[in-house]
């Protein structure tokens, strides 16, 4: 496996902002969210566009991850996005290698000087996987088990079975949406959920509802001041709500049914000792949860 690239500088986490479907993606990436159901006919109308975008946006990048393996005169590895570069090793590395054993690992020579000049970015994948043909690094019976008479035959074959591979691979919806969530490693996994999937619904009903699609964007913060790890969620929103008990009045026609989101992220906060607080003000809706940094996982 390459390691050929050094995180970028930090950025400050207190100022990222993640288009809407966005902030879902990073829920369904890490399998806090089961995306598949946002397919459902009882899904809510929030759900169901979320999924149409996400899966739209798969499809596409399954279509660059296949146009840029079918060129011949694909560009080299290091002049490709960033993106792009993280599917090529998806590709190299996780499908290809480690997964499947169709890119031999035991046959591949880590001192032949095409090799290096692939982990080194120099070349394409497509370059480097045909190389590896002609040196035997492709273990074909992995590959289908059928015979090729050509290496043409054999790329091709590789090329199929990576676009039927990554077509159902999670792996690259975890590629595609990943999310550092390590700073909130102290709270249970159904807590986080409780408290990111409230505020997210929250958050896209609100937005969904912008005509400018500029304006659809909620902003998630995740930092600490202090002893206090902060959750802030930001999004636009034209009126102003009613607040009650330091929480907006659901406008919602069946209000008992409705408002239990921020009371289930204050109830499962106080749980940590810490609480909630809501404002609004200038078109936006801000939500920041405070949860207390445990002793045992300060620094």
């Amino acid at each position: 496996m390459r390691s050929r690239r050094t995180a970028p500088g930090a950025e400050d986490s207190s100022d990222i902002i993640i288009p809407v479907g966005d902030a879902y993606y990073s829920m369904i990436g890490n399998s806090v969210i089961d995306y598949t159901e946002f397919g459902d006919e009882d899904a809510g109308e929030a759900e169901q566009e979320v999924y149409g975008i996400f899966m739209e946006k798969r499809a596409s990048v399954c279509e660059d991850i296949m146009e840029q393996l079918s060129d011949s005169d694909a560009a080299s590895d290091d002049s490709l996005t960033d993106e792009m570069q993280d599917y090529m090793d998806y590709v190299c590395d996780t499908v290809l290698t480690e997964n499947t054993g169709i890119l031999d690992s035991g046959a591949v020579d880590y001192s032949d000087d095409t090799y290096t000049e692939w982990s080194q970015g120099n070349i394409s994948l497509y370059a480097y996987l045909n190389y590896a043909i002609s040196r035997n690094w492709i273990n074909t019976v992995n590959l289908s088990g059928s015979s090729y008479s050509s290496s043409a035959e054999i790329y091709q074959a590789i090329l199929d079975y990576v676009e039927e591979y990554i077509e159902s691979d999670s792996g690259l919806t975890v590629l595609l949406y990943m999310a550092d969530g390590t700073q909130l490693g102290f709270v249970g996994n159904v807590d986080l959920y409780t408290m990111f999937g409230n505020a997210l619904d929250n958050a896209v009903e609100s937005v969904v509802k912008q005509e400018d699609v500029q304006k659809r964007v909620i902003q998630v913060s995740v930092f600490h001041e202090k002893n206090l790890q902060m959750i802030r969620v930001r999004n636009y929103c034209d009126e102003k709500p009613v607040f009650s008990d330091g929480l907006p009045v659901s406008t919602k026609k069946d209000r008992r049914y409705h408002g239990y989101g921020l009371k289930s992220i204050r109830y499962t906060a106080e749980k940590y000792g810490g609480g909630i607080v809501c404002q609004a003000a200038d078109n936006y809706f801000v939500l920041q949860i405070l949860l207390p940094i445990p002793e045992s996982v300060r620094e």
